[in-house]
């Protein structure tokens, strides 16, 4: 299998929302690079948008971090999600988790 990932992904096993249509959809983290995130689903409709919000709330964080992000690959209920936009404080709390001691 071909490596795809751009960024190294570090493993953060973390419970958030994926709004579709406005609705909340229940997801788990697997694991998250600055770049997206693996993601195991449960239960949303089959038809998606292109793209959609994402609530995740990092561990010790007493905010959510809000995130755009779609779907890049799915398998069953495994999707690959890529961050297409988030706010600078987003990027900042996203690259702590990532890196908590400087890289």
């Amino acid at each position: 299998m071909v490596e795809r990932r751009n960024e190294t992904r570090r493993p953060l096993v973390v419970m958030f929302n994926k709004y579709i249509e406005g609705r909340p959809y229940l997801c788990q983290a697997v694991n998250i690079s600055g770049g997206g995130l693996l993601a195991a689903t449960f239960c949303e409709p089959e038809r998606q948008p292109e793209s959609f919000a994402v609530e995740l709330r990092f561990p010790g964080q007493e905010r959510s971090n809000w995130l755009w992000a779609r779907t890049v690959r799915r398998a069953e209920r495994w999707q690959a999600l890529v961050f297409v936009a988030l706010a600078d404080a987003d990027r900042a709390a996203l690259r702590n988790q990532i890196c908590p001691v400087p890289c």
